[in-house]
């Protein structure tokens, strides 16, 4: 039988997330008109209020998120990583509030946040995948900590989306402040290419040094005693729609 580390206080925010998704289908539930959605809601409600729901659950996530980070003993700790809570706290002046790259197991608790398997955390309260088309981040507005895994495709599929994302918002006259957390970038490669666009835009706020910056190891939620932290080379950013009026990041942003 497969056996997983998991820390007592992952079980814990693994429990209110679901606790959290329950209630959000109680209260739609009502609101719901018959049909094929109706009963679709009534069953998931039914499903998440089970006694066994939760471990079946879990285990899933655990088996999922193990098979990502391969077979390794140590292995997921800079894939997985996320900054520190400091960052969080900093960030946290508007709303709503996304991380856009996490997880169910280490993921900022009264955040919102998007997570590579949306068929399986959606029902920690995942949105799904961040670069989804359907989400329109512009239209929303708020605070968005953007963490990728730096991998070269994904981040210029996310430059694309997150430049369109700032000009959309400029059109719904929302407040949109982006922190991206990115690779080192020591060298630039020849040619153009969507980063380019994003760094340069005029919504570009600040953009820091290259430099190891230390991270919340990946492997946390594996056990509560400390873990070693991971460091790594990266450069951040902060983007605004309205770059007049991120006074308030920008004062914290190191």
């Amino acid at each position: 039988a497969e056996a997983f580390a998991i820390s007592p206080s992952t079980l814990s925010r693994l429990a209110k997330l679901l606790q959290r998704a329950a209630k959000r289908a109680e209260l739609l539930l009502p609101s719901a008109t018959g049909g094929a959605g109706s009963s679709e809601l009534a069953s998931r409600l039914a499903f998440l209020q089970e006694d066994s729901t939760f471990w079946n659950l879990t285990f899933c996530t655990l088996c999922r998120y193990d098979a990502l980070f391969g077979p390794g003993h140590k292995e997921g700790g800079g894939l997985h990583a996320a900054v520190p809570m400091e960052v969080f706290e900093a960030l946290e002046c508007a709303s709503p509030r996304l991380e856009c790259f996490a997880s169910p197991l280490l993921c900022r608790g009264s955040w919102h946040f998007c997570s590579i398997f949306g068929d399986l955390d959606v029902f920690f309260g995942s949105l799904g995948p961040f670069l989804q088309e359907d989400l329109d981040i512009g239209a929303l507005g708020g605070v968005y900590e953007v963490n990728p895994p730096f991998i070269r495709g994904l981040v210029l599929q996310l430059a694309r989306k997150l430049l369109a994302a700032l000009e959309s918002a400029v059109r719904h006259k929302k407040d949109l402040q982006v922190l991206l957390v990115l690779p080192g970038l020591e060298q630039r490669e020849e040619g153009r290419h969507a980063l380019d666009d994003l760094l340069e835009s005029p919504f570009k706020v600040a953009l820091s040094e290259r430099r190891q910056r230390a991270f919340r190891n990946g492997l946390t939620f594996k056990t509560d005693h400390p873990w070693p932290v991971f460091a790594t080379s990266t450069t951040v950013a902060l983007f605004a729609s309205e770059p007049d009026a991120s006074e308030r990041l920008s004062e914290k942003f190191d």
